[in-house]
């Protein structure tokens, strides 16, 4: 079948449009690949000096970081010695006088290399545990219970016991004596362990040790305390105990 002159003119000129615009679409993509080479061509001194600058930069203040570092470690060695491994950005920041934003970044890149637990409380700055091996030794000693009291202690409970039995019911008097020792025996039977007071008030078991024999010991625990009790820490038992007869 042959086609008329007409439609094979047409049909020309269609593929001769369909030429133009591939060609067209080709430009637009080289166009600006060819602007950014040429700009790369004429500007790529510039832009390797600023980017080794960049780098240098980089590598002087990591090098001015550990050179000061290294001066502030002994005083972050005597603080962690003194607080009994914990210690907190403000503890730093006044002992060292440089900002708290410095202070922390010191010890976020101390706990990190060590290993050190953080912990946040609400309202508080963080506070960052470091466990020595004497400061482990030393919690986990006072955490042993004890389990049986001084032979002098059994002597005398039981001389009070016979003494008790023989002894005839005493006045009226004398009851608000026998109703506290009845208190400072219940009082003993409630004592609690390092571990276990930590558990209670919610706290690490180094804060314990570190606070129990601070004169306000008794009213921290109060007010940390779940049922408002509070705790004193007994040197000869090694057991905490709650002030019972104090409350009343």
């Amino acid at each position: 079948m042959i086609l008329p002159q007409r439609q094979l003119a047409k049909i020309g000129m269609n593929e001769k449009a369909i030429d133009n615009n591939s060609s067209s679409g080709i430009l637009i993509l080289i166009l600006p690949i060819a602007i950014l080479i040429v700009f790369l061509f004429a500007t790529w001194r510039i832009i390797l000096a600023l980017l080794l600058f960049s780098v240098g930069l980089n590598l002087w203040q990591q090098y001015q970081w550990q050179k000061w570092s290294q001066q502030v470690d002994p005083l972050f060695y005597n603080l962690i010695q003194h607080n009994q491994g914990s210690i907190t950005p403000l503890d730093l920041a006044m002992k060292a006088n440089f900002s708290a934003a410095t202070a922390k970044r010191y010890l976020e890149s101390k706990a990190h290399e060590f290993g050190a637990q953080c912990r946040n409380y609400e309202s508080q700055d963080p506070i960052y545990y470091f466990m020595t091996a004497s400061i482990l030794g030393s919690i986990l000693d006072d955490s042993e219970p004890v389990r049986s009291l001084p032979q002098s202690q059994h002597t005398e409970q039981l001389a009070l016991s016979e003494e008790s039995i023989a002894t005839p019911s005493a006045p009226d008097s004398e009851a608000p004596e026998n109703l506290e020792a009845s208190d400072e025996a219940a009082s003993d039977s409630s004592a609690l362990i390092q571990s276990d007071l930590a558990k209670r008030l919610d706290v690490h078991s180094s804060t314990i040790y570190k606070r129990r024999d601070d004169a306000d010991f008794s009213e921290w625990t109060k007010t940390r305390d779940p049922e408002g009790i509070a705790w004193a820490y007994d040197p000869e038992t090694r057991l905490f105990s709650p002030l019972v007869l104090e409350a009343r």
